[in-house]
């Protein structure tokens, strides 16, 4: 069983003519099916990924005197629908596409401007009202409103980067806060030195600037929409950094090839290595995040000829040659995580390197959040200091923005420190370290886990009945919520303590289990009087396609489906 889903793969004359930091391929911002491809300097399509075989929607070519420098940004999300591009080295255009008499879409030129730098690169950012930014060859970075409205001035354009260096990658990213994140990667004209550069650019304007030498000789680089990345093929293992900080973030599993090539990182947190075999052959390698092990692996049959591009829209890999486009789906990673965990547990867990890759997994994640030196096997009381909780809080809003989610084992041993810790705190209420762990934990449990393996996670961590129900009172405190996580974990609760919770309750037990019984009576009656107006969400959900964007249209939360079960056990 593999992770990838049904490839696409698209026949086209790819003339890669761009630079390799231009991103030539990119998702419509209105339509995720949709990808706009900037096929060569002159030609620019639109396609459909749902429709196979993939067929152009629309087209549109340049002349040779308007032959792009850069991969053009197709921008649907303004009427009328957009294009901007580069030609010259410092010409900057921009079109409007408008349906001529026969509804065809034809281009015209709306704005035209030259400059005395070299244009580079231009970006389009996620954000709903985010703007074009226009970056030039010296690091400097404007916004296409702002060179538009006349506050763009050349004089403004000072040196990001330095005169010696060269800009050989570029990544973006825009936080919550919309804030954009610049990271340049460069390298100084002895091809010695490489720099790591990071923008922060708020309302239009550098406000910071960072740079960081790259000390490590890293096989290959890649973006996570917060950091840049460095991975190291070792003889057992890939081991990937954190570049600016040099720290190690996971340690893969040994792939299926002998030297790396390339790597794309999925928003799902799927991690695509493209290597070379001994024979040739270049294989696709993917592996999973939390538990570092590989769940795919495919060979590229490219027409004997060398890939050129790697990289990942959204969840999909792409693969770009001469001769083809190859579209390779990341379509069931989860299901089959759960299938190769489910062998590994049945099996006493992972053996051999897979075990010891996962145990330095777990160090290294338990040494990032500060629970390393409280082990669960300690017997005796040991508390830990209001600064240190601090810390901790602090370290694991930082991964949770990081990574996209933690291992159930790694969860469990938090539940245990969070529980074991208030406990031992318990006799003084007014202790302010109380509330840091209940913080904590308020965290913990909104991370994403699989019931199945938590079961398994607390039962070997050994967490007693008393922290059990202590975990089970917070989480019943917090109802309601719009946290989908809430009832599993009272049930992994439950089904890890099934003999004194169910079996063998005792009076604690029992009046937990009358406060479960009331929650969810409440939650029924709750529900069965929204019936009177049933009819009128239906029709507003239908309206406004959901009714949680049409209370917030810019939210990219999602909202979990619940199911409320009610078992009478006489």
């Amino acid at each position: 069983m593999n992770c990838f889903g049904e490839s696409v793969k698209l026949s086209t004359i790819y003339d890669d003519s761009f630079q390799p930091y231009h991103q030539s391929l990119m998702v419509s911002r209105r339509n995720k099916d949709h990808v706009i491809i900037s096929e060569s300097a002159n030609l620019v399509s639109k396609y459909d990924m749902s429709i196979k075989p993939m067929v152009a929607l629309q087209s549109w070519s340049f002349e040779e005197l308007n032959r792009l420098i850069v991969p053009a940004v197709f921008d649907d999300c303004c009427y009328p629908n957009r294009i901007v591009a580069v030609h010259s080295c410092n010409t900057l255009i921009e079109w409007n596409i408008d349906d001529d008499d026969d509804n065809r879409k034809q281009l015209s030129q709306v704005f035209k401007k030259s400059f005395p730098l070299e244009i580079i690169d231009i970006h389009l950012l996620n954000g709903a009202k985010s703007d074009i930014l226009i970056i030039f060859i010296n690091g400097w970075i404007a916004t296409l409103n702002q060179i538009k409205a006349g506050y763009f001035s050349e004089d403004d354009c000072q040196n990001v980067i330095d005169e010696q260096e060269k800009i050989q990658w570029i990544d973006k990213s825009l936080s919550k806060r919309k804030k954009i994140n610049i990271h340049y990667r460069t390298i100084d004209k002895n091809g010695q030195n490489m720099y790591i550069y990071r923008l922060k650019i708020i309302n239009g304007r550098i406000e910071s600037n960072e740079k960081s030498q790259i000390k490590i000789d890293y096989d290959v680089f890649g973006f996570d929409g917060q950091r840049v990345l460095g991975a190291v093929k070792h003889e057992d293992c890939i081991k990937v950094y954190e570049v600016i900080s040099q720290i190690q973030v996971y340690q893969f599993e040994l792939p299926s090839f002998e030297t790396l090539c390339s790597m794309a990182i999925c928003h799902s947190g799927a991690y695509g290595f493209i290597g070379r075999k001994s024979n040739g052959q270049f294989v696709v390698d993917v592996f999973e995040c939390t538990y570092c092990i590989r769940i795919g692996s495919l060979n590229l049959d490219l027409g004997d000829v060398f890939f050129q591009r790697f990289c990942a829209l959204i969840d999909t890999l792409v693969v770009t040659s001469a001769n083809c486009i190859l579209f390779l789906p990341i379509s069931n990673q989860k299901p089959l995580l759960s299938q190769l965990l489910t062998k590994g547990l049945t099996e006493s867990c992972f053996e051999g390197t897979t075990n010891q890759i996962r145990m330095a997994n777990n160090k290294q994640f338990k040494e990032r959040l500060g629970i390393l030196e409280f082990s669960i096997d300690d017997d005796n009381d040991q508390t830990i200091s209001l600064e240190r909780l601090n810390q901790m809080n602090k370290n694991f809003d930082v991964i949770s923005r990081q990574e996209h989610g933690l291992s159930e084992e790694i969860i469990a041993q938090m539940l245990h420190f969070c529980t074991k810790q208030h406990l031992a705190l318990s006799s003084d209420p007014d202790d302010q370290r109380l509330k840091r762990i209940h913080d904590l934990f308020e965290k913990l449990v909104k991370l994403p886990f699989n019931e199945t393996f938590m079961i398994s996670c607390l039962k070997s961590c050994r967490i007693s009945s008393s922290q059990s129900l202590l975990a089970i009172e917070w989480i019943l405190d917090l109802l309601p919520s719009d946290n989908c996580y809430l009832l599993s974990w009272i049930s992994v609760l439950l089904d890890a303590n099934y003999h004194q919770f169910i079996v063998r309750p005792n009076i604690q037990v029992l009046h937990t289990l009358k406060r479960i019984r009331q929650r969810i009576d409440d939650n029924i009656d709750f529900y069965q009087q929204l019936s009177s107006i049933e009819s009128f969400i239906e029709l507003f959900d239908k309206r406004n396609r959901s009714l949680w964007k049409a209370i917030n249209a810019d939210s990219s939360e999602n909202i979990g489906d619940y199911c409320i079960e009610l078992l009478t056990i006489p």
